[in-house]
């Protein structure tokens, strides 16, 4: 009776612990997984922040090479009315 006993409870018992064995690996496998996926997080969320820093720096840039665009084009505007000044005073 005790053999047939124990021989139940080692059929019960080997299947149940090998499957501890395998959920336990998995569950490491999966907090490492974890944490390097925070790693990853970390390094992306400081690379948007430097991306934004820099991206407001261009529109900064950005902002100044307009005005001095629109600066040019007002000294071109005016150069072409001297020149069409000189023209006239010259035809007439």
């Amino acid at each position: 009776m005790w053999e047939m006993a124990r021989d139940i409870i080692t059929i019960l018992l080997v299947p149940a612990l090998g499957w501890v064995m395998l959920v336990s690996r998995a569950m490491e496998k999966a907090q490492l997984q974890i944490e390097q996926h925070k790693l990853d997080i970390l390094t992306l969320k400081a690379e948007v922040k430097e991306t934004s820093k820099q991206s407001q720096q261009i529109e900064i840039t950005v902002g100044k090479i307009e005005a001095k665009m629109e600066a040019i084009n007002n000294q071109l505007e005016k150069i072409e009315e001297l020149l069409k000044e000189i023209r006239a005073s010259k035809a007439g």
